[in-house]
Parts: C-alpha cells; structure tokens; sequence
C-alpha cells in the first residue's frame, strides 16, 4: 500500500501539492485523450537550468538547429533576437512555473505549459495526481456534468488564438498527437460506481453551477477567458468537494461554511473567524483519514506513520489543501511560509463563482440574493444574509457584531463587486448584482431609463438603445 492508494481510497485521487496548471493539464487530457511531445517548444521556453544550458537548449545552437534544419526561423531572426523571443515564449508558456527542460541531457520531474488550447497539452509526468481525471469521472456521472464536459471540449479544441499563432512553426503537427495512456487504476485503484455516486450527489449543486458558468462565459468572454475562469472553478470546485467530503468523514452533521473575510483586517473579528475557519477545514481533511482508516474506508495509514514515533504525518496532505485553495484565490495570504491562512475570494475567482449563480437572461438580483445563492451552493459565507448572524453562529462562528463587523464585510464585498462590474447601487441601500454582458449584448435591455449607473451595469447595449 502506498500513500498514493490511501488517498485515493480517501478522496479518489492523489493529493500532491499542485498548482492549476497541473490539475488543468490532467483535466484537458481526461477529456480530449491526447497529447504532444512539444520538444521545441520546451526547447525555445526553458531560457534556464541550474545546471546551465546545453545543446539545443542554447540560444546560439538553438538558432542554428532551427534556422538549418528546421527552416522556421525567418532570416531577420538573429541570435540576439531569438534570445528575446525565448524569454518572450517563456513568460507566455511558463507563467505559471511549471515548464522544465525535458529534453537531450535533462529530465525534467514534471512539465506543464499554460494552456490556451489542445497544441500546447501534453503529458511529461502528470503532477496533478490524477485530480483532472477524477473531476472528470465525477463529471461523467450527471447531465449537467457531461453537458459541462462537453463545452470544456469544444472551447479547449476550438484553436486559432493569438499565442497558438506565434508558436506555431515550432509547435508539432496536429497528426501527430499521441493517445493518452490513463494508468489511474494501475497506481491508485478502482473507484468504485456507488463510491463515485456518493461524490456527484454530494457536490451536485456546485456542479449544475459549472455548467452555468460556462454558458455565460462561452456566450460573453473570450475563448482565453473562457478558459481561465473553468480552470478557476474546477479549483474551487475540487475544493469544495475536500471540506464537504472531509466534513462527512468527521461527523459533521451540517454543510461546511467558508467565512470569508473582506474587511482588509480592519475587522479583527472577521479575520480571526475566517483563519479558525480555515484552520479547523485544513485540519479537518487530514484527520478524515483517521475516521475512514477507523471505519474501513481505508484499509491502512502506514505509509504515514513514522517508524520511530509511531505517528502519522499529514503533511503532504496539508500542503495540498493550502496550496489548491490559495492559488484558486479562494485563500490569503499566497506567501508559503505564513500558515495563517483565511478564506478571501480574489476578483478573478470572485467573477467565476458569480458566472455559475446568475444566468445571463434573468433580472439582477439583489445583493442578499446573490448572497444566499453564494452560501448554498458553494458555502461561502460573509455576512451578505440577513440571517446570516445565527446561520454563522448554528455553525460554530460567534461573536461577530453585525454593526461593527458584518456590516463593514459586506461592504467591502460589495465594493469587489461594483469594481468588477457584477454589482450597482440605484438608490442607498439597494444593491443590485448582475454579469457585465459587454457592448454586444442585448440582454436586460433598459430602454426607457436615464439612470447611467443603470444603464452602464445591465449592458451597454441596453445604454446605446435608450440613447436612440
């Protein structure tokens, strides 16, 4: 038994410390089943290695091989030009960190480019421990699902953006892409249907959400755009899925509730409740696995147990919840070295959860209902509820003063909100919250109002209408 078959006999998949990247990489290829070998790419991108460079890996023999051999480079490109076009592809490619020379004399323990489509995908040593390939198993279960899969499919093999475009000549050629060969139940196990049942009426909710998300983003975003915010979500879904499944394990007899704090700290009170909050989650996936090794569920914690204390360590289990929530902006502070975590969704992933909770062709809401789609389907409590006080308390988070602490959190939302375009204020105390639909748009049309703010935030389509 290995630590990688006890946590997928925990959460179905093997939690390694992982970046979106990792988890986007595994997901695009559980859903399109192939990939590249990209070395030209890894090629022109890595512009270091502590080691030093070698080969074709430096830019003068890089310059001639592509020049000479390759007849890609146009004769304008010198060597100096090529060095910049390299840090260039490396700041497009590996702007998430992951991209290591894999090639001739190195080997690289993981290679993840930044995704914008399916030329970019391939698979040197899969780092995400199967976590794309278990969403999408989960995904695979429910109408919602599939349809969510399939959308996810089309943007992701739809091509022709701008970075494609620039790499082109050194990209590999569309036939000559390799099947992707899933070892899952080779190294972790089986994951058992009513197991897997289990999980997708657990998270049933967050997933329709994700199909939502997508058909708003696919009809009002870029592809580029489209993309990100899936990736955003499916981290903050997977999240969500390890407090849920974890609260289980512990007897947690109620939905588990992430208490943002958005005061900035000026709320002491809220940003002590949301790090316990944070704190009691972390705590709670790693001591799941005492629970399920107690109750069967898993059939042995050895591999975590030191052989001269006799106790187990969850560290590898804890850096992965920090570091999934923390770089899914569902979690602050991003420094590794501050333990001190608390809930704070970040504007991108604040967009994201927005996308999957309003539907492009309903009326805005208003604020406390968008509060209250917030906390049922994704947890993720602030103090935007007028019951939110006892909802909070009948959940172990007490002695916040709704004047002094939730008022002021609620504001601080709002004003993330009305910044990013999702929210508008009418008249004082009306807070109204809807998708920035784009100049396109003739969705929510406001013909006969002279309000600007009105006008403005339902579309702008609905503000040049009311000008005619």
């Amino acid at each position: 038994m290995t630590k990688s078959q006890v946590h997928q006999q925990a959460f179905g998949y093997e939690l390694n410390a992982i970046k979106p990247v990792h988890f986007a990489n595994g997901f695009f290829l559980a859903i399109t089943g192939k990939h590249y070998r990209l070395e030209w790419l890894n090629k022109l991108s890595v512009v270091s290695h502590k080691k030093g460079l070698v080969g074709n890996y430096e830019t003068p023999q890089l310059h001639a091989t592509l020049s000479n051999e390759k007849n890609v480079l146009a004769s304008a490109i010198d060597i100096e030009a090529l060095g910049y076009l390299r840090k260039q592809a490396n700041a497009l490619v590996s702007n998430d960190d992951a991209v290591y020379a894999a090639f001739d004399d190195y080997s690289a323990f993981g290679n993840d480019y930044t995704i914008s489509g399916a030329e970019l995908l391939c698979d040197e040593r899969l780092k995400d421990g199967f976590a794309g390939y278990f969403l999408y198993r989960v995904f695979s279960e429910s109408d919602a699902g599939r349809e969510a899969l399939r959308i996810s499919k089309d943007c992701f093999e739809s091509g022709g953006d701008s970075l494609a475009a620039l790499l082109g000549p050194i990209l590999d050629e569309a036939e000559s892409a390799t099947e992707w060969v899933n070892s899952y139940e080779e190294k972790l196990g089986e994951l058992a249907c009513d197991r897997l049942a289990g999980i997708v009426a657990l998270m049933d909710a967050p997933t329709s959400a994700m199909l939502l998300m997508l058909r708003n983003a696919q009809s009002i975003e870029s592809r580029y755009v489209v993309l990100r915010q899936l990736v955003i979500a499916l981290g903050v879904w997977l999240s969500v899925y390890l407090i849920r499944e974890a609260g289980g394990a512990v007897g947690l007899a109620l939905s588990p509730t992430l208490f943002c704090d958005f005061s900035g700290n000026k709320s002491r009170k809220c940003r002590g409740r949301s790090a316990n909050c944070f704190s009691r989650h972390r705590e709670m996936v790693y001591r799941s696995f005492e629970f399920w090794s107690e109750s069967g569920r898993i059939s042995s914690l050895d591999p975590f147990r030191n052989a001269t204390t006799g106790q187990c360590d969850f560290k590898d289990v804890e850096r992965h919840f920090s570091d999934l929530t923390v770089r899914v902006g569902l979690a602050q502070p991003r420094a590794a070295t501050v333990r001190a975590k608390h809930y704070e969704l970040q504007p991108d992933t604040t967009r994201s959860l927005v996308m999957s909770l309003i539907s492009k062709d309903e009326p805005p809401l208003t604020f406390p209902e968008l509060a209250l789609r917030l906390r049922t389907t994704w947890g993720i409590s602030f103090g935007g509820c007028h019951d939110d006080a006892q909802y909070l308390a009948s959940r172990g988070i007490i002695g916040l003063d709704e004047d002094d602490d939730l008022s002021l959190n609620r504001k601080c939302f709002i004003e993330q909100m009305k910044t990013l375009g999702l929210a508008y204020e009418p008249s004082d105390g009306l807070v109204l919250c809807g998708l920035d639909l784009g100049p396109s748009s003739t969705v929510w049309r406001v013909t006969k109002s002279k309000d600007p703010l009105l006008m403005r935030v339902c579309g702008r389509a609905a503000a040049s209408e009311s000008k005619m």
